[in-house]
């Protein structure tokens, strides 16, 4: 019995959990970015658009 449930996974949910962690690290890098060229202002509205 596995204790840690992303171990014991199936490779289905594994591949959804990398593919959710990718998606994340983009939105965050492009948000980085957007942030550092200085487009929009740290605001939630308006960096949703740049995305």
């Amino acid at each position: 019995m596995c204790s840690a449930s992303l171990t014991c996974s199936h490779p289905e949910q594994r591949a959804i959990v990398r593919h959710w962690f990718g998606v994340s690290r983009y939105v965050f890098n492009k948000t980085v970015k957007i942030l550092e060229n200085g487009e929009v202002k740290a605001n939630w509205k308006a960096m949703k658009t740049g995305i």
